[in-house]
């Protein structure tokens, strides 16, 4: 089995927090991501990732103190992270015949933002996050295979 891997990906970005309390699909926007990922074992894995793409919201209007403060973001942001993988089956055994595994994935990266933030105060746009989600990955041949994963992405930044 492989050693080390390179891969892409396609997704979306969404935004929930102060302006959008819940998820709204309305706001999802179109995101990119490539990848090398080294199989310490059998069932972890190491990923380091760079993801870009646009990300926005503006205030619920169905939320009194949102109307009021009528804030929006429009940016781009991208994101360097390296993320610990754990698949719960040998996904990558050669002698059994299992085509997919869930996984769980969490680790540290750095995320850069460029774009109109309504409110203008002294911040960095290089801000730390930490990444954690889950997976289901499917084998469709020992080097090709198809991934779908859901990731959040706790930040420490109020802008």
């Amino acid at each position: 089995a492989q050693r080390s891997e390179v891969g892409a990906g396609v997704g979306t970005f969404n935004y929930t927090g102060d302006l959008v309390k819940f998820y709204n699909f309305r706001y999802s926007k179109p995101a990119v991501t490539v990848f090398y990922r080294s199989n310490i074992s059998n069932v972890v894995s190491f990923r380091a990732s760079v993801t870009g793409g646009k990300i926005g919201a503006t205030d619920n209007s169905q939320d009194p103190l949102g109307a009021v403060r009528n804030a929006s973001f429009n940016i781009f942001l991208m994101e360097v992270a390296g993320v610990a993988e754990y698949h719960f089956m040998n996904w990558r055994e050669t002698k059994r015949f299992v085509r997919f595994s869930p996984y769980f994935f969490a680790g540290l990266g750095l995320f850069g933002i460029s774009g109109n933030i309504e409110k203008q105060e002294e911040y960095s746009n290089i801000q730390g996050t930490i990444p954690f989600g889950a997976g289901l990955k499917y084998v469709y041949t020992p080097k090709l295979y198809f991934s779908l994963e859901f990731g959040v992405r706790k930040t420490f930044f109020d802008h």
